[in-house]
C-alpha cells in the first residue's frame, strides 16, 4: 500500500527494531510523540503511557481514545467541507475591486484621474487600500477555523 521510503514505512521500521532491541513501547511511542509533534500522537502517547502504568484497561481507554481522534478528524473535515464554497467566494470577492477599477480605467480613462494626480485623491486612494487589506485580513481570519 505504501511504498518502501514512505513516513509511515520508517516509522513502522524504527519501532520493529526498539521492539528488537527490548525498548519499551512506552519509550518508543514517547519519541514517535516527539518526533511527529502532531498533538493527537502526542495525547495519545501519553494516555498509553498512564493507562499502562495504573494498570487501567488498555484496550477500552486506546479504543475510547482513538474514537476521539477520529471524531476530530470528521468535525474538521466536515468543516472544510462547509467552508470549501464560502472560502471560493471570499477569494472572488477579494478580486472584485481590482476587477472594477481595471474596468473603469478601459472605459473611461479620466474617471480616476483625479484620484491619482490630487493629493486628496491620493490620500482617498490609500485610506480605501488600507480599507481594502483590512477586509482582506478580517475574512481570512473568519474563515480560519481550528478543532
Amino acid at each position: 500500500m505504501y511504498s518502501e521510503d514512505a513516513l509511515i514505512v520508517r516509522e513502522f521500521e524504527h519501532f520493529t527494531k526498539g521492539m528488537d532491541l527490548n525498548k519499551p513501547l512506552e519509550e518508543m511511542l514517547s519519541d514517535f510523540a516527539y518526533r511527529s509533534g502532531l498533538d493527537d500522537v502526542s495525547n495519545f502517547a501519553e494516555i498509553f503511557i498512564a493507562a499502562k502504568k495504573n494498570g487501567g484497561n488498555l484496550v477500552q481507554i486506546i479504543a475510547h481514545t482513538s474514537g476521539i481522534i477520529r471524531d476530530k478528524v470528521q468535525i474538521m473535515e466536515d468543516i472544510k467541507t462547509l467552508n470549501a464554497s464560502k472560502q471560493y467566494e471570499q477569494k472572488v470577492m477579494n478580486l472584485i475591486p481590482f476587477v472594477i477599477i481595471i474596468y473603469m480605467n478601459f472605459s473611461s480613462p479620466d474617471f480616476f484621474r483625479s484620484l491619482y494626480t490630487q493629493t486628496l485623491g491620493r490620500v482617498t486612494m490609500t485610506v480605501c487600500l488600507l480599507l481594502y487589506c483590512l477586509a482582506v485580513y478580517l475574512a481570512n481570519r473568519i474563515m480560519d477555523i481550528e478543532v
